[in-house]
């Protein structure tokens, strides 16, 4: 019997992945680890150094955090995220006459990359203990090839970001939460559920100004 040459059955089938378009995943890590990670963190870096002694911001790096003992190694992760934060901010109430002070959770900014080579962004409002947005959190981005993500994605989705975290965690109502949230909605129904972005942008405004109306009484009840 002959011995097969499995390296030539291997560089075979690559071939046809390459002229196919389909990186083998062992590229894909490395065009992750390599390339679009550091420009992800380089820019989440940028971004916290320009709003330095304004608030504060925290980064997190998965796969860093797991090699340094931050947080446990005995699950299997499948995949690498990195992420960033606003931190916590404190907000006096005065409930039936007696002070209070509640505790809002800055809002999250997730960079979530697979092992097929895809990544995803999701974004999680800040909440506080009386109050939290419609959804815990919204799909803002989506790319099959890591690759495809570049600097000015990155620095779009932080500006959205960052006007989602200055809606606070819609204590109050106003024309600018209206249109993030909006645009919150819209992008995360046109990625998970493949709806029109434009359709449910309007959609979302419409209904958001006619509860409005409705509470201020311009509307039959």
């Amino acid at each position: 019997m002959e011995n097969f040459n499995y390296k030539e059955e291997f560089e075979y089938l690559n071939s046809i992945n390459t002229r196919k378009g389909i990186n083998p995943k062992y590229y894909s890590g490395l065009n992750w680890n390599i390339c679009v990670k550091k420009l992800i963190l380089q820019e989440l870096n940028l971004f916290r150094t320009s709003l330095s002694g304004l608030t504060c911001l925290y980064i997190s790096d998965l796969k860093d955090d797991i090699e340094k003992r931050k947080i446990p190694d005995e699950e299997t992760y499948y995949g690498d995220t990195v992420s960033i934060r606003f931190g916590s901010t404190a907000l006096p109430l005065k409930p039936l006459g007696k002070q209070k002070v509640l505790i809002e959770k800055g809002t999250n900014l997730v960079f979530s990359y697979s092992m097929n080579g895809s990544v995803v962004d999701i974004i999680y409002p800040s909440e506080s203990e009386i109050s939290t947005p419609e959804r815990k959190f919204y799909v803002v981005g989506a790319w099959e090839n890591s690759l495809d993500l570049t600097t000015n994605e990155i620095r779009k989705i932080l500006s959205l970001f960052l006007n989602v975290q200055l809606s606070g965690s819609v204590l109050s109502y106003s024309r600018r939460i209206a249109f993030t949230f909006a645009k919150l909605e819209s992008r995360h129904l046109s990625i998970t559920e493949g709806r029109n972005k434009i359709f449910t942008y309007i959609k979302y405004i419409t209904s958001f100004f006619k509860y409005l109306r409705k509470i201020y009484g311009l509307l039959p009840q």
